[in-house]
């Protein structure tokens, strides 16, 4: 109706294979979203759109079907909770929030085989800032902590033994640079 696109439009790949269906409502995407695999016509992407924006939560599928990503969208950017999942095991992968399209607070990284935390580093306007603690894959116990500022290493580093917990070795940086000493300690 007056040349504006309103309901549900459906776009193809160059023969009939389906590539998306999208609400429309005065020529805007408004409403839900859903984007196919072009060989399998799988549902690669499921999410909503308010005013031609994506808008609140996401799913990303692999090319098989199972869940790659669960993100929230907020005025077209990665606003909120977001969750990554292993492409081999389903599991998840790793795990954050994002503000305004950049990641922002804590994020967790595991291993999807054994569902051990291997890393909790803190972040601001997407770089590694603050605190983060790195784990043993396959036992979950304490492997490396230290500091970020923008992106860099920042003051004392710590190694430490998988049996254990005993300090192997200890580091310092500046600005992203080793300084000074290396000091590394013999396993008991």
């Amino acid at each position: 109706k007056n040349d504006k696109k309103e309901g549900n439009w459906k776009y193809y790949y160059d023969d009939t294979r389906l590539r998306s269906e999208i609400q429309f409502h005065n020529s805007k995407m408004e409403g839900s979203a859903v984007y196919y695999d072009s060989v399998r016509q799988y549902k690669n992407v499921v999410g909503q759109f308010e005013n031609d924006k994506k808008e609140g939560k996401w799913r990303f599928y692999y090319n098989d079907t199972r869940l790659m990503s669960e993100i929230n969208f907020h005025n077209d950017k990665k606003n909120g909770y977001a969750i990554y999942y292993d492409s081999a095991t389903g599991k998840k992968e790793k795990e954050g929030k994002y503000k305004e399209g950049l990641r922002q607070g804590e994020w967790f990284s595991y291993e999807p085989m054994a569902r051990i935390m291997t890393e909790q580093i803190n972040f601001l306007d997407n770089k590694r800032h603050g605190d983060a603690v790195f784990y043993f894959a396959n036992s979950g116990l304490k492997k490396s902590e230290g500091n970020y500022y923008q992106g860099k290493r920042e003051g004392r580093w710590t190694y430490y033994y998988e049996h254990g917990g005993q300090i192997s070795q200890i580091e310092n940086y500046q600005a992203g640079m080793l300084d000074g000493k290396v000091i590394c300690y013999d396993s008991l």
